[in-house]
């Protein structure tokens, strides 16, 4: 059975006009085939009428800045099941895959069914902004003049390495703000003299970065 609001809808057997209230149009006349006989006969039925009804999931949810989500919606009360999805900020596609920006707060996705635009099912998405972590270096400043120094990274212990300054560093200390979250880092340094000679690399020391 069909649940939903009950309906009436006028029928007869011999395909009167007849209005949504019930009325036959003054002097129309009808002749029946057995076993109908005499005058018009006018029947009532009552029509279900279906209510459309949209949900979604998941309803809440919490991700990282320019992360990705599936939603799904699913309609009931109609046969078309099709929807479309809107959210307050970031980016949804026709098929529900949501891209949240990339600032954080609490933004909505919604599915509204296409079917009947008044009914509609909304989720709760708690976007945060990605965790920057950062490596700081100090060393002992060379014991002869310098103009400055130069530091040097790799991924595994003992190099290559990579210079990660992009200008002669003139204190000594260092603040590598390009790593990634899980990563070692192995470290070393090297000093350049006021004639632009470089020294040999320091020590290497290493850097775990956390995850996240």
């Amino acid at each position: 059975a069909t649940s939903g609001t009950l309906a009436i809808e006028w029928f007869n057997p011999s395909n009167l006009s007849v209005t949504s209230s019930g009325t036959v149009p003054a002097g129309a006349t009808t002749s029946f085939v057995p076993p109908f006989s005499g005058d018009a006969v006018l029947y009532l039925k009552s029509v279900a009428s279906s209510t459309v009804s949209v949900t979604i999931s998941p309803t809440s949810s919490s991700m990282p800045a320019g992360g990705s989500l599936q939603f799904t919606a699913t309609v009931s009360g109609s046969s078309n099941t099709s929807v479309t999805w809107t959210a307050t900020a970031g980016a949804v596609s026709a098929g529900g895959l949501y891209t949240a920006p990339a600032t954080s707060g609490t933004y909505t996705v919604t599915a509204t069914s296409v079917a009947d635009t008044t009914k509609s099912a909304s989720a709760t998405v708690s976007v945060s902004a990605p965790i920057q972590h950062t490596v700081t270096l100090t060393w002992t400043a060379d014991t002869s003049v310098v103009a400055g120094y130069n530091v040097y990274r790799a991924t595994v212990p003992g190099g290559p390495y990579t210079q990660v300054n992009t200008v002669l560093n003139a204190p000594t200390n260092y603040v590598d703000n390009t790593v990634q979250s899980g990563q070692t880092y192995y470290y070393v340094t090297t000093a350049v003299s006021t004639a632009g000679v470089e020294s040999a690399y320091s020590n290497q020391v290493a850097a775990a970065v956390p995850s996240p």
